[in-house]
């Protein structure tokens, strides 16, 4: 019995020390330099969008332009809500776009903040990671 309590005593105090004197956390410095693997060029959605825009027929772009420009005063975060979910389908259903599909639709879940959206944007983006 007396052999037991020695070797609870013995095990708190080494993991005592170990929170003491081992290192616990990384570096600071190591956590906020940047890493950058060369040769793989980065994604930016915005320039994506901007290049699939100038592929558009004249009537889709206007379509697209006043989809973008159609927030008005008043209720402002309804009316991106709105603006965004339009603009997910016309690329969705249009274009058969998946990247500025999930773009504007991940913009629209997070205005309208519902986990259901949120959820469902989530799993359209972890789908198309697979597919990649």
């Amino acid at each position: 019995m007396k052999k037991q309590y020695i070797v609870a005593i013995t095990g708190i105090l080494a993991v005592a020390l170990f929170f003491i004197f081992g290192r616990t956390s990384e570096n600071k410095k190591d956590l906020n330099t940047p890493t950058q693997v060369s040769g793989i060029k980065s994604f930016d959605i915005q320039h994506f969008i901007e290049d699939a825009k100038l592929k558009l027929t004249p009537q889709q772009a206007i379509y697209v332009a006043k989809l973008e420009n159609n927030i008005t005063r008043g209720d402002v975060p309804a009316q991106e809500i709105i603006s965004y979910e339009g603009m997910a389908n016309f690329w969705k259903d249009s274009i058969r776009s998946f990247e500025p599909y999930i773009f504007y639709l991940s913009k629209a879940s997070k205005l309208d903040n519902s986990e259901k959206k949120l959820t469902f944007a989530a799993q359209l983006f972890l789908e198309g990671l697979r597919g990649e």
